[in-house]
């Protein structure tokens, strides 16, 4: 049979049943996974944090270069962490738990919470969160996403002028 010409184009389109459940999927969890993706950002900006220790370590002398080496092995550690949290790969729960039960010991802050981390990753919301089919609902909705609220937004910037602005009056004096 020859292609008619005059015909509109077709696509082949993706298989699109699992559609409406992956879509339900993702939003019973959706506020976990915004829970669990911030403790990343939280071991992210530890990495930050570490790392401008470490230089700083660095230009303080030659003793401190040991510590310096171990505060950019942490930063390190913390940035792959971090990222590895926000992508919710497997492999990073271990490491959350391990820091997060050292963690607990800075009572009282500390303990409340690493408990908290702990509890979202290893929760049984947290298990599913991190497993292969919820990455496939990911993959398949990406059109769903957390909306953070604005008094959230404004808090979190107000805490980092409130952060600029002791590292600057540090180095200054």
């Amino acid at each position: 049979m020859e292609a008619n010409l005059y015909a509109s184009p077709t696509a082949d389109l993706q298989d699109d049943s699992n559609a409406g459940e992956f879509e339900q999927i993702r939003n019973t969890y959706l506020k976990h996974e915004a829970s669990v993706q911030s403790v990343g950002s939280l071991y992210t900006l530890g990495a930050l944090f570490l790392g401008f220790a470490a230089i700083a370590s660095f230009f303080s002398g030659e003793t401190e270069v040991l510590i310096g080496g171990v505060l950019l092995a942490l930063a390190a550690l913390y940035g792959w962490l971090g990222m590895s949290v926000r992508k919710l790969k497997r492999g990073s729960k271990i490491a959350v738990g391990i820091l997060s039960g050292i963690g607990l010991l800075g009572f009282p802050i500390g303990t409340i919470i690493n408990a908290y981390i702990l509890y979202l990753v290893f929760s049984e919301k947290g298990k599913i969160v991190f497993s292969d089919e919820y990455r496939d609902a990911i993959a398949a909705t990406p059109h769903i996403k957390h909306k953070t609220s604005t008094i959230l937004k404004v808090f979190l910037g107000l805490l980092l002028l409130v952060l600029a602005f002791a590292v600057a009056s540090t180095f200054m004096n």
